[in-house]
């Protein structure tokens, strides 16, 4: 029989925000005077505040083409049809979030953003919109113009996914990227951003296993010369393919807020319901809402079903989230 893979429960607020103390605290400061204090403490307790009337955070997939292969997402897979998001779509998306007043976007999703071949324009054009632009990438894929890009614009923060502290744990994760690389570009970054004075946060997340637990602050500790914070990242097991992993705790009892903070736009423009609703539909396009080329962000995130789920998980009321059962996902 299989050892069963330790736990570790994903909905505990506290503990999250004590693993990630570091980082928060460096966008605290980083959101100062742009993005309301109200907003920031609505993405992580939510309850305590009325519903937002608008998404208070939205995460936008540029494409969900990738470079990598890692071996817990899953991009490789290809569930979803691939493609970049067109000029239509993403004008839309502009105007959508300039008229709702969104006050963080973030660039992310089931691929690398800077592969969009108008990456440094939709940046350009998000940044004119909201007060905080975060991007998410795997730092594989970077030229000197990338960094200016990044550091110029700038992008209010910088989020490196990497895994652990040598080419042998990093390459054998990532398939497909090469850590000395990686190093390099975390390198020439770390030095532009001192010659530019730049304010971005670069922030590493350090993706972990169990079988790195010994070793938490050492792996860490690698990547703090080329980071403003470095904080963990667990790899948990959410689909219950993976041995090296965490496995979430389900507790039903406990109230998921991803309904009540955030919204993701796919390439194509599409909007789910929450992230993990692929998984617990078993369908790989999720429960999908709507889409932002007939609809809008506002029409979207106040729409009868959405209202519904947060109804629910507001009021703990399971009957109401009937695809949140057993969800691994919840947080």
């Amino acid at each position: 029989m299989p050892t069963p893979l330790p736990q570790r429960n994903q909905a505990s607020r506290f503990r999250r925000i004590w693993e990630h103390a570091g980082l928060y605290s460096h966008i605290l400061r980083a959101c100062l005077g742009r993005v309301p204090l109200r907003e920031l403490l609505r993405t992580q307790f939510p309850f305590v505040l009325p519903d937002a009337k608008t998404p208070p955070m939205l995460s936008i997939e540029l494409t969900n083409h990738c470079n990598l292969r890692c071996v817990y997402c899953p991009s490789p897979r290809k569930l979803r049809p691939q493609g970049f998001m067109d000029e239509v779509t993403f004008a839309r998306l502009v105007e959508q979030i300039r008229d709702a007043h969104i006050p963080r976007v973030l660039l992310v999703g089931n691929g690398e953003a800077t592969l969009h071949p108008k990456f440094a324009e939709y940046a350009r054009r998000l940044r004119a919109v909201t007060p905080f632009l975060l991007l998410t990438t795997n730092w594989q894929k970077v030229d000197d113009a990338l960094i200016d890009t990044v550091l110029k614009l700038p992008f209010d923060e910088l989020d490196i996914s990497v895994d652990g502290a040598d080419a042998a744990a990093y390459e054998s994760t990532r398939l497909g990227g090469d850590f000395a690389r990686l190093r390099h570009n975390l390198e020439r970054l770390w030095q532009r951003k001192q010659e530019l004075k730049a304010r971005t946060l670069v922030a590493v997340r350090v993706m972990l296993r169990p079988s790195e637990a010994a070793r938490q602050r050492e792996v860490m500790d690698y990547w703090r010369p080329v980071a403003t914070v470095v904080s963990p990242q667990f790899v948990l097991n959410f689909r219950g393919d993976l041995t090296d992993a965490y496995a979430p705790v389900v507790r039903e009892e406990s109230r998921c807020i991803m309904t009540l903070k955030a919204f993701d736009v796919r390439w194509d423009g599409s909007v789910p319901l929450c992230s993990y609703s692929d998984i617990q539909t078993g369908n790989p396009l999720g429960l999908v809402l709507g889409n932002i080329r007939d609809s809008t962000l506002t029409a979207l995130w106040n729409c009868p079903l959405m209202r519904q789920y947060r109804h629910g998980h507001r009021h703990r009321n399971p009957a109401m989230t009937p695809i949140c059962k057993g969800c691994r996902g919840k947080t």
